[in-house]
This record gives structure tokens, sequence and C-alpha cells, in this order.
């Protein structure tokens, strides 16, 4: 199964249990590099939290979500200053 269809098939599943997508989240979906890096357990303990309660469906999902909350954070916050 290709990258694109992948992503789609993802985002009806979100959309028919009710997960608003924002314009964000959808570029979130789109994977476009990929990265490896270490993490603490803390940090895989909330992605595996966020795959139990099915806001993600899989550890690379759920780190793509941590990243992308936070580079919106940090946008906010400069938009701010």
């Amino acid at each position: 199964m290709d990258i694109q269809k992948a992503t789609e098939e993802k985002l009806e599943r979100k959309m028919q249990m009710g997960v608003l997508i924002d314009e964000t989240m959808l570029e979130g979906l789109i994977q476009k590099n990929v990265v490896s890096v270490p993490i603490s357990d803390d940090v895989m303990n909330i992605i595996d939290d966020l795959m139990t309660s099915g806001h993600v469906n899989s550890r690379s999902e759920g780190a793509s979500y941590l990243i992308m909350l936070g580079v919106k954070s940090h946008l906010a916050n400069d938009i701010q200053l």
C-alpha cells in the first residue's frame, strides 16, 4: 500500500471517529521525511498512551503528533512576543 493511500485511509478513520482535523493535523498526517531520534521512557509512555486511547495508530504517528504540537506551540509563543 502506498503512503498516500494509507494516509487517506487513516484520515478517513479519524473523521469517522469524530476527530476534528485541522490544517496543521492534516499536514502532520502526510509523511514527507523520516527521522530516527532517541526518546526517553517517559515520552514513549505518552506515545503508548496516545495509541491506547485511539488518538494515533502507531508510535511513529504518535511521535509525529507530539512534534507537531511542540512546533505549533513554539510558533504560537513566537507570535505573542
